[in-house]
Order: structure tokens, then sequence, then C-alpha cells
């Protein structure tokens, strides 16, 4: 295999951080951007069901997100490894049987969730018309997921290969789509939530055709299964998204307790955090871009065996971070008021986005750490570590520290809590992985002494 392609295993590890990052940021920004206008859309027709409604059923669809993740997490981890480790044909049959099982599992799991779609809803508070519009919502996305799912491999294969512009210009493609039908279809057909749903199921298809075509172009990973490897790559495969699946399920049981602790303060609070929820992934993009982006950095670092690069790939990541969250903040200071008024809320809602954007916007910043850490873990051969953290965050975090928030101070306090556990669990994961580097490098060392041992 081509150096090139393993070109994260030397040069600056900021500049790959930067540049890796960027693209993937660009990308996904695309993706958040026509979200946030999604609701931007919704909100224009008046009703605060229908913003509700998306919320209701977006924290059970974190669930299917958090699947199409793990699933990515494990091919980008496989490739990556084989590409750091220049094992060219294993990278390409990695990709193939990852995508038969993807396939498979995600097509399961979106009809399980549709068969109990309904006490779902009820479950996370749902009732009413934000009930009814919760249903329709979560049946056409429910059928996108396989097609986001594989579109998601196709872009972790391609940033492994260290082609972070191919897969930004497919989730630009994406959301170009997704904008242009968003108004077409809410408005132009008046299909409101379902016209909304729509545009976001073609955009990722749209995302999977652009990002499949230049990786088979370019890599040629099309092609017969190896049917006798097919259960060993499986059992790699498994071992790691499902522990990245579990890390990742953490967040839809946080996000759904958080709905329901919302729910009790009613459907203007459930829609005000709906509008925070898609705000935060666009403004704070790059938490979600960077996990992503890094992985690859630390998976052909990890493969090539340079330990002394992964204590760097952490720290210049946030300090990358911390600037960006910085920024941010200062601009959602300034922006709140504006927000608010375009989005026509009122009473809580009103008062919880500038709630956030007043300061307290700055907790993503540690729960950008969390994820960063979560993908070096998932990458160096640790998922499971990653699972613990992501659950240590939602059960000794979210579910005390909101109940106690919410008791407090009401709806913001629900805010304050989840934010509180962002900045606990952040501070434990660096400690546990700095604590791992360092035990590697142990390893590392023992392992020369006792190769240079004469018998």
């Amino acid at each position: 295999m081509s150096h090139d392609n393993a070109r994260f295993v030397k040069g600056s590890i900021l500049k790959h951080v930067v540049s890796m990052t960027s693209m993937s940021s660009v990308g996904l920004m695309a993706i958040f951007f026509v979200d946030f206008v999604d609701i931007y859309f919704l909100s224009l027709l008046g009703e605060v069901e229908i913003a509700a409604s998306v919320g209701y059923a977006g924290s059970i669809l974190f669930v299917t997100t958090a699947l199409c993740i793990g699933l990515s997490i494990g091919v980008g981890a496989l490739t990556a490894r084989a590409v750091g480790a220049e094992q060219e044909e294993d990278a390409k049959r990695y990709f193939i049987h990852c995508l038969i099982i993807s396939s498979i599992t995600t097509i399961a799991v979106s009809m399980v969730v549709y068969l109990v779609k309904d006490p779902l809803l009820s479950l996370v508070g749902a009732k009413g018309l934000a009930k009814e519009l919760g249903h329709i919502y979560l049946d056409i996305m429910l059928l996108s997921v396989p097609i986001i799912a594989c579109a998601m491999l196709c872009m972790a294969t391609l940033r492994a290969y260290a082609e972070g512009g191919l897969s930004m210009t497919s989730t630009l493609i994406g959301g170009f789509v997704n904008a242009v039908l968003d108004p077409i279809l809410i408005f132009g057909f008046d299909l409101d939530v379902a016209g909304a749903a729509w545009a976001s199921l073609i955009s990722r298809a749209a995302v999977l055709i652009s990002a499949l075509i230049p990786l088979q172009r370019k890599y040629k990973v099309l092609r017969k299964p190896d049917w006798t490897l097919f259960i060993d790559d499986g059992k790699a495969f498994i071992h790691i998204a499902s522990s990245a699946i579990l890390t990742n399920l953490a967040s839809p049981v946080g996000q759904a307790y958080i709905t329901t602790q919302m729910a009790v303060y009613g459907d203007q609070a459930v829609a005000g955090m709906s509008i925070i929820n898609r705000l935060t992934t666009l403004a704070f993009v790059v938490n979600f871009a960077g996990s992503g982006a890094i992985g690859p950095i630390v998976g052909q670092n990890f493969g090539a065996k340079k330990w002394n690069r992964l204590q760097e790939v952490i720290m210049d990541s946030s300090t990358f971070l911390a600037v960006y969250s910085l920024l941010v903040c200062i601009a959602l200071y300034w922006s709140g008021s504006f927000l608010a008024e375009a989005f026509k809320l009122e009473g809580p809602a009103s008062q919880l986005l500038l709630f956030f954007c007043n300061g307290i916007c700055l907790f993503n910043f540690f729960d950008g750490i969390i994820f960063y850490v979560n993908a070096s873990f998932n990458n160096t051969n640790r998922a499971a570590f990653a699972t613990v953290v992501n659950f240590s965050k939602v059960g000794l975090g979210f579910i005390p520290l909101v109940a106690l928030g919410s008791y407090l101070w009401g709806a913001k306090g629900v805010i304050v809590g989840q934010g509180m556990a962002m900045v606990g669990t952040a501070l434990g994961a660096v400690l546990w992985y700095r604590s791992y580097l360092r035990s590697l490098a142990l390893k590392s060392d023992t392992s020369k002494v006792a190769l240079s041992t004469p018998e």
C-alpha cells in the first residue's frame, strides 16, 4: 500500500487534526444547518406542537443515529488500522463485509422501532397533536436509517484512507439537496412535518451515492465478499462496533431522559429544547466532526505502533476545541435575542434559548472532550472504555444532576444539570485515557528490553 494513504503517521499532529476536523466540520455543518433550517421552517407554521413533535421523535431517532455512528466507528477503526499497517487487501475486505452486516442490522432495528414507536413516543412525554405528528415524522425517517448507515460507513472509510475532502464533499451535496427540497416540500406541497422528513430521506440517499462513487472509483472497495473470512471479520467488526454502539446509545438514553424532564414544563419547553439541540449540533459541529476526524489519525498511528503520537492527538485536539468553543460561545451570546425572534419563540421556549446562549453553551466544550477521548479509545482497541465513559455520563451524571437541577431551578436547571455532568465526565475520561497511554508506552518499552536481552 502506498505510504500516501498512511500519511497521518508522520508530520504535524495539530496540522492533521485541524485539516481533518475542518473538512469534516464543513460537511457536517451542511447537514446540521439543514436540520436547523428544518426546525426554522416548521416554526414558521405557527404551531408549537410541530416543533415539539420533531423534538419527541428526535429523542427516539437518537437511538438509530447511535447505531449508525457505532457501525461507522467499527469500519473506520478496522480500515484505518489496516491502512496504517499497509495492508491494502484487508482494508478493502473489511469494508464490504462491514457494509453487509450494517445493512442487515439497520433494516432490522428500523423495523423494530417502527413497531413500538407509539409506546416510545408516550414514554418520552408526547401526547395529542405533537404525538400524531411525531408518528408521521418517524414513519418516514425510519426508512432512511439503512441509507444513512451505509453512507456513514462510506464516509468513515474515506477518512480512513485520508480522503477527508471527498467525505466532506458528499455531505455538502446532501446538505444542498436537503436545503433545496425543504421549502419545496414543506410549503410548496404543503406537507409540513412530512415534507421535512422526505427532504431528509432524499438528501441521505444523495450522501450515500456521492460517497460511494468516489470510494469505488479510487479504491475498488465493492467486491465479492470472502465468505471464508466473513465470520472472523464480522467478529472483529462487531467487537468494536457493539462497544461503540453501546457508547453512543448512552446519549439517546440521556436525551430521552432530558426530554421527559422537559415535558413536565409543557410543549413550549420541549420545543425550546428541540431548537437548542439543533443549534448545539450546528454551532458545536467540531465536537461531532472532530470525533470522526481524529479516529483515522489515532487508528493509523495505533496500527503503526507510534505510541508517542497518540498523546499528541488528544492534547492538540483539546487545544483546537477550546479555541473554537470560546469563539462559538461569544457568537451565541450576541445572537441569542435574534435567534429567539427569528424562531418566533415565546415564554419558556424563548427563556431557555436565551439562557443557553448566555454562557451555558460553554458546557459543550467538555462534551467535545468526551467525544474526542471516546474516539481515541475506539481506535486503540479499547471501545469498552468508551462505553463506560458515556454510560457514566448518563448514569452518574445526567440522571441525578438533571433531576436535581430540575428540582432546584425548573426547566433551566435541566440544562445546568446536563452541563455539570459533561464537566465531571470529561475530566474523568481524560485522566483515564492518559493512564491508558502510559500503560501502552510501558508495555512497548518492556517488549523492547525483552527482545534486546540475550538468552
